[in-house]
Order: structure tokens, then C-alpha cells, then sequence
């Protein structure tokens, strides 16, 4: 018993570590290859400027993937979202921009969540139908029947810079942090991912979780709309395409468990969206085609997501939820 104990501390200990390992070996190969062009001033600028809006959906996602689910709503929500929100923003100011983008997701958040805990409908479906299918053809509809221009405004365009993006998303990674780990909620979202049956024996409601955890993801998903308007200066019916895959890879490269649990850790966010864009840059700057760096980042996908099986299987050891009064072994 207490080999086995010894042998999961250690294939967790191995889980915590493995993001810093894949995320220093990229940037060592990277820097390499492209004669350190990769770390210039420049180009370090532009990975952070890029990283923004994929770590401010990440942040929102996070809870959804501690829950063993999945959304990939985020593309849609930033179409419709952004396209809400650049409509009334340059009309009514940031403010208005922001809360119709929030609005937007958090509707969409909800209406996931309701059919996934309500209706049983597994998350990849029903975010297929939210997402993909159905915002999409609303954000198509919007675009269609609105012909009138509108020129962005300079309060729009000035959230793009560095003094306002920067203390906007410095405030959400403390919040959703704070949230995430340090609360009953976040911990509730990484107990249903552990064992949804042993957390509700506890008293966790479950439902409620889940409704609340997609909330938040949509939500996310709507600021990072509004970043994303303000970057490209305006909207056209392909805002947001691809978005999902970026924010899911950046979270699952840097060793998030697929179903979730305890393994899931904010941290591991910030290294995997870093890990990637030097990933891409870097083949970029190498000249590869877009072809092959699509091809690539399959692979390492597809390879850190087996990578992350294997060590849940092996450190499967059983975990602990507790609540005051309670605790109940997963395995």
C-alpha cells in the first residue's frame, strides 16, 4: 500500500512537472533554430500581445475541463459576441462593449450548461449545436441584415494597448485564480471531474456547478471578443474561426488532464499558451508552411494528450473529496 502511495505522489509529481519540461524544451529548440530571433524584443512583444486572448479564454475554460467537459463554443462566442459588442461599443463606449460581449457569453454559457446538466446532453454535442452551428448561423444572420458601416472608434481601438489590456487581464487572472483555487466552487469543479458520483454524495450540487462553470467559460470567452475586435480593428463573418482549437491546445499541451480532476491547474494554462505560440513562431520563422505547422501541432496535440493518459492511469491512486464533515475516496 504504501509503494502504491509512494508511486502515484511520484506520477503526479511527474504531471506538475512535465509542462515546464515540454514548455523549456521549445523554447531551447526554438532558440536555436532561429538564432535567438524568436526572444528578440519584437517578437517577444508579439507573443504576449498574442497570448492575451487565448489566456483569457483559457482562464474561463479551465472550470469546464476540471469538470471532465467540453466547449468548444469559444470561436462562435467571439463571433457573435464581438460583433455585438462592436456594434454598440463604437456607438456607446467600452463599457457597453464589455457588458454585451459578457452578456453574450453568459447566455451561452448558460443555455450549454442547462442542456448539459439538465438534459444529460454530453458537453462536445451540445457545444457542437450552441457553438459551431447555431451562433454562428446567428452571427451570419446579424451580419446580413446590418449593411449600415461603422467605423471603430478610438476608445475601441485603445483597448488593443498595453496600459489598458494589461491590467484588465492582470485583474482576471487574480480573480478566476482566487476563484478556481481557493474556493469551494473550484474546488467542487475539480471533485466532479475526479468522481461526479462521490462528489454528489458529499453534497455538491452538482447541476448547479456545472451550469455556473460553463457560465464562466462563455463569459470569458465574451471579454476575449472584445480584445480580439480591438486587435483587428472591425469584424468580418470569419471572427473567431480556429479560436476553440488554440484555447483547447493550450490548455491540453501543457498537461491539463482531458476528463479533469485535481490535475487540472492555472498555471499549466499560462505555459501551454506560451509553449505554443513559441511553438508556431518559431516554425514560422523557421519557413515552414502552413500546411506542415498545422500538421505539427496535431502531433504534439495528440501526443501530449496520450502522454496525459498514461500518467492519470499510472498515478491513479485514489483521491480524496472532502467537505466539512466528509470525505470520500474516488479509486
Amino acid at each position: 500500500m504504501m509503494d502504491k502511495k509512494i508511486k502515484s505522489l511520484r506520477i503526479s509529481n511527474l504531471n506538475d512537472i512535465t509542462p515546464f519540461v515540454i514548455f523549456f524544451i521549445i523554447a531551447i529548440f526554438f532558440g536555436i533554430a532561429t538564432e535567438g530571433k524568436i526572444f528578440s524584443p519584437f517578437n517577444l512583444r508579439i507573443l504576449v500581445d498574442q497570448s492575451i486572448t487565448t489566456l483569457v479564454a483559457g482562464l474561463g475554460l479551465v472550470f469546464v475541463i476540471a469538470l471532465g467537459g467540453t466547449d468548444i463554443t469559444a470561436g462562435a462566442v467571439v463571433a457573435l459576441a464581438g460583433y455585438s459588442a462592436y456594434l454598440l461599443g463604437c456607438r456607446h463606449g467600452t463599457i457597453v462593449a464589455f457588458a454585451i460581449a459578457i452578456a453574450v457569453g453568459l447566455a451561452s454559457g448558460f443555455v450549454l450548461g442547462f442542456v448539459n446538466a439538465k438534459r444529460k446532453v454530453a458537453s462536445f454535442m451540445a457545444s457542437l449545436a450552441i457553438g459551431p452551428i447555431a451562433l454562428r448561423g446567428f452571427t451570419s444572420i446579424i451580419i446580413q441584415g446590418y449593411t449600415k458601416e461603422v467605423i471603430i472608434t478610438r476608445e475601441i481601438a485603445a483597448i488593443n494597448t498595453f496600459p489598458v489590456k494589461i491590467p484588465i487581464v492582470c485583474v482576471l487572472i487574480v480573480v478566476i485564480v482566487f476563484i478556481f483555487h481557493f474556493t469551494p466552487f473550484g474546488y467542487n469543479c475539480r471533485a466532479i471531474g475526479e468522481n461526479e458520483v462521490a462528489a454528489k454524495y458529499t453534497g455538491v450540487n452538482v447541476k448547479k456547478v456545472k451550469i455556473l462553470a460553463f457560465m464562466i467559460s462563455g463569459m470569458m470567452a465574451g471579454i476575449a471578443a472584445v480584445f480580439t475586435i480591438s486587435r483587428a480593428s472591425g469584424v468580418q463573418s470569419s471572427l473567431g474561426t480556429g479560436f476553440e482549437m488554440n484555447v483547447m491546445m493550450a490548455i491540453f499541451v501543457a498537461g491539463v488532464p482531458v476528463n479533469g480532476g485535481m490535475g487540472a491547474k492555472i498555471y499549466k494554462l499560462f505555459l501551454g499558451a506560451f509553449s505554443l505560440l513559441i511553438l508556431q513562431t518559431g516554425m514560422v520563422l523557421c519557413g515552414l508552411s502552413g500546411a506542415v505547422i498545422q500538421g505539427v501541432r496535431g502531433i504534439i496535440l495528440l501526443a501530449v494528450v496520450y502522454l496525459s493518459v498514461i500518467l492519470n492511469e499510472k498515478g491513479s491512486g485514489g483521491v480524496v473529496i472532502k467537505l466539512p464533515g466528509r470525505g470520500i475516496k474516488t479509486g
